[in-house]
């Protein structure tokens, strides 16, 4: 279970790889850290949302535009997980 310290830790961390199995998907962090995702997510990504759900591999592909953004801000509800990035621009 997610709570508002393991937050702090992955604000500022840069999302670099998602690991994709049967039942779960894995979010890993460049700080070694890593959030399990078994349930539905929304990913709203330059004014396009799509719906996920973390025990479909299909959805896995919504993931893929967040891989190498830095996690901004972070909040946790009673039943929603938010991670908000901000989009790396490389030269």
């Amino acid at each position: 279970m997610i709570n508002g310290n393991d937050l702090h830790e992955i604000t500022g961390s840069i999302m670099t790889g998602l690991i994709v199995g049967i039942g779960s998907q894995i979010l890993l962090f460049d700080n070694g850290s890593t959030i399990l995702v078994r349930c539905k997510y929304i990913c709203i990504v330059a004014g396009d949302v799509t719906i996920g759900d973390g025990e479909v591999l299909s959805t896995a592909v919504n993931v893929f535009p967040l891989l190498n953004n830095k996690v901004l801000r972070t909040g946790l509800g009673l039943t929603v997980l938010f991670l908000c990035f901000l989009k790396m621009v490389t030269v």
